[in-house]
């Protein structure tokens, strides 16, 4: 499956991956504990054996200088803690809910809403 990372690029992909232990020496770039980008130009054998599972988006989001962290700040964004399991739920599709249901306070709330809130 290739998962749709946003309207920018689509003709560009990216792999995101939950590492074993230390990860794979070649082809895996580490961008935080437990989770990196695996080089799609390499050879799948080099890293598939050290990695939990990988998830691979065509396309992108982009923002301008700043501007992210503007709508985060401005309450447009929930910006909470991932699970290394997150990236390679077996159930993307309720990965959203099941987020926000472990969160405390309202945000918890807020995985009960439908998916369209003009049907509430």
């Amino acid at each position: 499956t290739v998962f749709s990372g946003g309207p920018v690029g689509r003709d560009s992909a990216i792999a995101v991956a939950v590492a074993v232990g230390s990860g794979p020496a070649a082809g895996f770039q580490p961008v935080a504990p437990g989770y990196g980008l695996v080089d799609l130009d390499g050879q799948p054998a080099d890293v598939l054996p050290d990695l939990a599972g990988l998830r691979v988006f065509s396309g992108y989001a982009g923002w301008g200088a700043d501007q992210l962290a503007a709508e985060i700040a401005e309450g447009s964004w929930y910006v909470v803690s991932a699970l290394p399991t997150d990236l390679i739920s077996s159930e993307p599709e309720l990965l959203w809910r099941q987020v926000l249901r472990r969160q405390p306070g309202e945000l918890a709330y807020l995985s009960t809403f439908p998916e369209n809130p003009s049907m509430n």
